[in-house]
């Protein structure tokens, strides 16, 4: 029923998309105003580049919840690889996509894209995103329809992947002995870690009530990203040195540096690019590595089963 539903959810929101994105380009009434300027004032592309860049879905945050739910599989694993591509594929599409939507929609008046953003700001509820704009503006009623499902497509497939992938991730750190045994326990009838799955959704709820500190969590989890991404590909190096795999070699090192030089952003203010941490991001942040510290010391992870051989081949 997961699958079924993340499936329709998925197509849904792609589905929706496409639709608002013609029907935005068949609409379009002031063209100029969105390739003008093609950069944001006192500001040079590369800057721009990078400040989109630099933040959370570079790292391709939420694609990689295939990986840790790959035990529960019934096909196999060479799959997954072709499934993630056509994933990152859709995701680029999603995020061009609304952009794109957002500069075709922009109104008879404004004389640049940054002029339109700009007053978005002060507009009440749905009135300041474009993107609900132009499906009004572009297909009456039906298009508000359209928009409000690809919304809802879009929050409960995020939702489900989390709860997913965040439940199998605490499940695999209670079998390494990095938290206590009973999380990581196996519902008879469904098959699925169930304690693990009610801890994701108590810590959510929680979450749910610093809505306003948000931004400075969503800081950190950039951080902790970045160093996440950082450890696998330095895993991947080590593990392609010992098969003597010279693209995996590659691809190891080149995320590895990558990654460290993007943590570095975060920590070093530079003009034109928003990425450095609050100083609340940073007491976060260190409640954040000292958890850490003390989960690392308190439990003993089960290092025979960690150090498992991956047959390399058997994954292209």
């Amino acid at each position: 029923m997961t699958a079924t539903a993340q499936t329709i959810g998925a197509l849904l929101l792609i589905g929706g998309i496409a639709i608002m994105l013609v029907a935005a380009a068949v609409t379009m009434k002031n063209p100029a105003a969105a390739v003008t300027p093609l950069n944001p004032p006192n500001i040079s592309f590369g800057t721009s580049f990078m400040s989109i860049f630099l933040i959370t879905p570079w790292a391709f945050v939420g694609f990689d919840s295939l990986s840790k739910i790959s035990q529960e599989l019934n096909f196999p694993v060479k799959k997954i690889g072709k499934i993630m591509i056509i994933a990152v594929i859709c995701g680029t599409f999603a995020y061009v996509g609304n952009i794109l939507i957002t500069l075709m929609s922009i109104p008879e008046g404004f004389s640049s894209w940054t002029e339109y953003l700009d007053t978005l700001k002060d507009l009440p509820g749905v009135q300041g995103f474009p993107v609900a704009i132009s499906a009004k503006n572009s297909m009456g009623q039906v298009g508000t329809v359209i928009f409000f499902i690809s919304c809802i497509s879009a929050t409960l497939t995020g939702l489900v992947g989390f709860f997913a992938s965040v439940s199998r991730l605490i499940r695999q750190m209670a079998e390494d002995n990095l938290l206590p045994a009973s999380l990581g326990l196996i519902d008879e009838k469904t098959g699925t870690p169930v304690r693990a799955i009610w801890t994701v959704v108590t810590i959510a709820l929680l979450l749910s009530l610093l809505r306003e500190s948000f931004d400075f969590i969503e800081e950190v989890a950039s951080v902790g990203t970045s160093v996440g991404f950082a450890l696998v590909s330095y895993a991947s190096l080590k593990l392609a040195m010992k098969n003597d795999s010279k693209l995996f070699i590659f691809s190891g090192a080149l995320g590895t540096l990558l990654s460290l030089f993007w943590v570095s952003f975060m920590f070093i203010h530079t003009n034109g690019i928003n990425m450095a941490l609050s100083v609340k991001s940073m007491y976060l942040l260190l409640i954040w590595i000292f958890l850490g510290i003390a989960d690392f010391s308190f439990f003993t992870r089960d290092k025979q089963k960690s150090e498992i051989d991956i047959d390399l081949d058997r994954i292209i």
